[in-house]
């Protein structure tokens, strides 16, 4: 693999195409009744799952990644990255057909799905191993040669400004933003102070607030979500869902947020906290349940985006070294 500032494509597969491969393609290339008897299985409301007849049948897929997301919209057209990752999917001129790979992936156990984030988006697609190749070349053509269908554009925009539930729950969410700071991966100087702000247990943040009745459960963090973390800023947020009495009294509850930051800054860091966060986290990937093939070439492909050549795998889920001055806030 190498690591470039623009398209990155990650592939799960074999490389060697088997007989079952080279039959798979043949059948499709044929015509549409071997692709009809694979599955094509519907459900009460008579809609196509794409559920493969056989369910053990091994997946490969593959995924891009390109380093533009929102943040390069057109000042007077917003949301024109996202609008164009809907538009790429509605055919090429190699497949011109709408749908086509989504057609196909879901008769042979598969699909397909997209995102755009702030500075990257990304596609992917998982399909049963045998029909991979036929599918990533129907994929690739999205991005050779697109149709952007001018009578697919009002549909795609409806869809773009659709999906938000709404919850009936109250939380505070105090944000605080800091420098770019994903070149200290290595560190995570952020991971450190989630940990102490969300811890659970004797004298944190918590304890005190349950024994108030005041609050129930309290999260903390950043992520690599091109959102909170980019070349401009880095997010830092604490969130707390608090009960009626926290509501009533969230001034206080902010109050003892700080109050307790307060102490960290005068205790500073503790380099035994970093190396016991380490070890969970070595342990976790040491054993790590593997993950469905679309789900780690979607990652693979963001990550090259993000991180050296060499922290690839890992570099969003392990601390390296431990920096005093990088975590004293």
């Amino acid at each position: 693999m190498t690591k470039e500032n623009t398209d990155h494509v990650d592939t799960l597969s074999d490389h060697e195409m088997s007989q079952d491969e080279a039959s798979g393609e043949s059948g499709e290339e044929s015509g549409h009744e071997s692709d009809m008897s694979d599955c094509d299985m519907e459900g009460e409301d008579g809609i196509s799952h794409g559920m493969p007849l056989e369910h053990n049948e091994k997946k490969s897929a593959a995924a891009l990644c390109i380093g533009t997301g929102s943040f390069s919209d057109p000042e007077d057209i917003p949301g024109f990255a996202h609008f164009l990752e809907h538009m790429v999917f509605m055919g090429s001129e190699k497949y011109p057909k709408e749908n086509e790979l989504d057609d196909f992936l879901g008769k042979h156990g598969g699909y397909s799905n997209a995102w755009t984030d702030c500075e990257r988006t990304c596609f992917y697609f998982e399909i049963e191993r045998k029909y991979f190749y036929k599918a990533l070349d129907k994929f690739a053509q999205f991005f050779i040669c697109p149709l952007l269908l001018e009578n697919a554009v009002d549909r795609e925009i409806q869809a773009v400004d659709s999906v938000i539930p709404v919850k009936n729950t109250d939380k505070l969410v105090i944000t605080w933003a800091y420098p770019p700071l994903l070149d200290k991966y290595r560190y995570k100087p952020l991971d450190y102070l989630s940990v102490l702000l969300s811890h659970e247990g004797k004298g944190s943040i918590l304890s005190y607030l349950r024994k108030k009745f005041w609050a129930t459960s309290i999260v903390g963090g950043t992520s690599f979500d091109g959102l909170e973390c980019n070349s401009t800023w880095t997010c830092f947020s604490l969130e707390v869902t608090l009960t009626d009495k926290g509501f009533n009294n969230y001034l206080q509850v902010i109050q003892v947020i700080f109050a307790y930051i307060n102490i960290l800054k005068r205790e500073g860091p503790k380099k035994w906290i970093f190396d016991e966060h380490k070890m969970i986290d070595d342990t976790r990937f040491r054993w790590k349940e593997q993950i469905d093939p679309i789900d780690y070439v979607e990652k693979i492909a963001e990550n090259m985006q993000m991180f050296e050549e060499e922290d690839i795998l890992t570099g969003r889920l392990l601390l390296f070294e431990y920096d005093e001055k990088a975590m004293t806030f």
